[in-house]
């Protein structure tokens, strides 16, 4: 589609996207595509689908688990954190890069993650959905993000778990387990 005013343009993608679209160079004109956020809309809308209560159960815990894999795949692939490298200096490695939001501290075979999230979740799903969260989102797609991310490093399983969640019980820190030698 051909915009001759540019304000109106931008005005329409604001509101069908309700964010800012980026600019992409299309030969000489520069033209404002928001397929990045038609894409991220698109996304939530399939997350809302797979938390709506008629979505089969069974599938619907497959789809978050694989939904945290790839946010820790993704965590890994952009974050550049080595993972060929052992578990504490890992751990040091991701509370460098966490800017003081998030912590892992070991105490022995369990790590403990403590996530500061001030009343409100810090994860960009749950934040960006139109609808209210589901707490499956933290007792299943959280807990496999973790298992992937400690699984990658350690090359044998490792269980997740939720201790506390500001989305289960309203306060400001989540608090994860991660048991290194799961029974």
């Amino acid at each position: 589609m051909f915009w001759e005013d540019k304000v109106a343009e931008q005005e329409f993608y604001k509101k069908i996207y309700r964010t800012e679209p980026f600019k992409m160079i299309v030969g000489d004109d520069f033209h404002f595509i928001a397929i990045e956020h038609y894409v991220k809309r698109m996304i939530l809308s399939a997350t809302e689908q797979i938390l709506s209560p008629n979505f089969d159960e069974i599938l619907r815990s497959a789809c978050l688990r694989e939904i945290g894999k790839a946010c820790a795949q993704m965590f890994l692939k952009h974050s550049g954190i080595d993972t060929k490298t052992d578990l504490d200096t890992f751990i040091s490695n991701i509370n460098t890069i966490s800017l003081g939001h998030r912590s892992f501290k070991r105490s022995g075979d369990v790590i403990y993650e403590d996530t500061y999230c001030h009343g409100q979740c810090w994860c960009p799903i749950i934040n960006n959905l139109d609808t209210q969260p589901d707490c499956l989102i933290c007792s299943t797609c959280s807990k496999s993000a973790r298992e992937t991310l400690f699984q990658t490093v350690l090359k044998q399983p490792v269980k997740a778990d939720i201790v506390d969640s500001a989305l289960l019980s309203g306060t400001d820190t989540c608090r994860l387990s991660i048991q290194l030698s799961p029974p």
